[in-house]
């Protein structure tokens, strides 16, 4: 395997426990370690740490590498505030024939891990507006928001018991193109994560 195939394949074993909260908020990341159980040099190691800086799921400290961010109730709710401003602003810039095909069929065979499935979800729909819209400042920008927020939305559904029922009326809306009712949900969905920023920082700190 060439080096570049082997950063490719550590970044993305690194990014994936990340999203999928087998890491935690201020867990520090040592190349040296991760180079160990990932089979490899610690080089590669450190190119994907650095990509992932750049993504904004990994911090550097001086003195201290690598770290996952901490995470707080008032960035968290930054965080979401920005994923709605974003849906809305591609959902305006999406013309409103392309919206149907942003909805999604449950998949009833999908009961490994429902959180991680109702994320994707989650993902799939808001990054599908982002399609939509056509604009790729839109389409890349929602796509590192959505992986930022990744693994705080696998948390809402201990919290709230109705995620399908809300991922339900979205489609419903999308199908029928109705964006005066989707402005309204996506804007009721998102405030309400607002709302419990607080409560889904304390399930993301939680053990697994």
């Amino acid at each position: 395997m060439n080096a570049g195939a082997t950063s490719e394949r550590i970044h993305e074993t690194i990014r994936e426990r990340i999203l999928s909260a087998q890491l935690h908020p201020g867990d520090r990341l040592d190349p040296a370690s991760l180079a160990s159980a990932l089979a490899a040099s610690t080089t590669p190691v450190r190119e994907a740490l650095c990509r992932l800086v750049g993504e904004g799921l990994v911090e550097t400290r001086p003195g201290s590498g690598f770290h996952l961010p901490l995470l707080d109730e008032p960035g968290l709710r930054d965080r979401i505030a920005w994923s709605r401003s974003l849906s809305l602003v591609a959902l305006r810039e999406a013309p409103p024939e392309h919206l149907p095909r942003i909805a999604r069929e449950p998949d009833r065979a999908a009961g490994a891990d429902a959180s991680e499935y109702y994320a994707q979800e989650v993902a799939r729909r808001l990054e599908g507006l982002a399609h939509a819209s056509g604009n790729c400042e839109i389409v890349d920008t929602m796509a590192r928001t959505n992986a930022r927020l990744f693994a705080v939305r696998m948390c809402e559904p201990a919290l709230f018991e109705d995620t399908a029922e809300e991922l339900a009326r979205l489609d419903a809306a999308l199908r029928e193109t109705d964006t005066r009712r989707l402005t309204r949900l996506l804007n009721t969905w998102h405030r309400r994560r607002e709302r419990h920023a607080g409560q889904l920082v304390r399930l993301r700190y939680r053990p697994q």
